[in-house]
């Protein structure tokens, strides 16, 4: 299963939401993870996501009986089977951030009982008092996947897809796409869009890999591409 649907694509890359989802073939999907998710986060973390979605691995759970004091980072709840180390947990009571350097989201630091947690510490410090409390719990993975490589991807999608939208290839050979009341781009603005494209693929990587890094204890199996000053950056691209 992929990381991503055709829809999924033309809602965040594409300008016209009409664009037909048939031309986001799975084939155009995969290439773009292996030509771009898989570098950057690595190959063992890819199968590890990849393996998850496809075996429909629950990432998120929520605990509506949880006791949260303000200034207190233990938290006690209802029982919970859910909830695991690692995960990363939000709620009214709890920061946005969590580390000294603004950036980090609350994490489940310690639990009491794994497999039936009835109380748990967090890296954060609640902000306010609640007696019941409802906390949301999210796997790493999940947090990855939903709120990092998702974006990445989508583009990444539509910069390798570009071509075979514009040119279509048919028994009488290579054509262009022309639609009634449309002019076909040229061969150069077709390559200034796939760099546009490109470009804000890289926005979206450089977030996902910041975030990565600022918890990169949860991401073991993550890969840096940029270990050791070697840089996969491409630069400018020119088709």
């Amino acid at each position: 299963m992929a990381l991503i649907t055709a829809t999924q694509v033309i809602d965040i890359a594409f300008t016209n939401k009409n664009t037909d989802t048939y031309l986001i073939k799975p084939s155009f999907i995969q290439i773009a993870e292996l030509n771009h998710i898989q570098p950057n986060i690595g190959e063992k973390l890819y199968e590890l996501i990849s393996n998850e979605i496809n075996a429909l691995v629950v990432w998120t759970g929520i605990n509506a009986a949880c006791v949260v004091t303000s200034g207190n980072t233990t938290i006690t709840c209802g029982a919970d089977a859910f909830i695991k180390v690692g995960d990363f947990v939000t709620g009214t009571e709890l920061p946005v951030n969590a580390d000294s350097e603004g950036k980090g989201l609350c994490k489940v630091e310690t639990v009491d009982t794994p497999g039936a947690v009835t109380s748990f510490t967090i890296s954060g410090t609640p902000t306010a008092t609640n007696a019941t409390a409802s906390l949301t719990f999210r796997r790493p993975n999940g947090v990855l996947k939903e709120d990092f490589l998702v974006n990445y991807l989508a583009f990444c999608v539509k910069f390798e897809v570009l071509p075979d939208m514009t040119y279509n290839t048919t028994s009488q050979g290579v054509v262009e796409n022309v639609a009634d009341f449309t002019l076909p781009v040229s061969q150069k603005k077709l390559s200034f869009l796939r760099q546009e494209t490109f470009k804000k693929s890289e926005t979206y990587l450089r977030s996902m890999s910041d975030f990565i890094c600022e918890n990169q204890e949860v991401y073991p199996d993550y890969c840096n591409p940029n270990a050791g000053g070697v840089s996969k950056k491409h630069g400018i691209i020119i088709y």
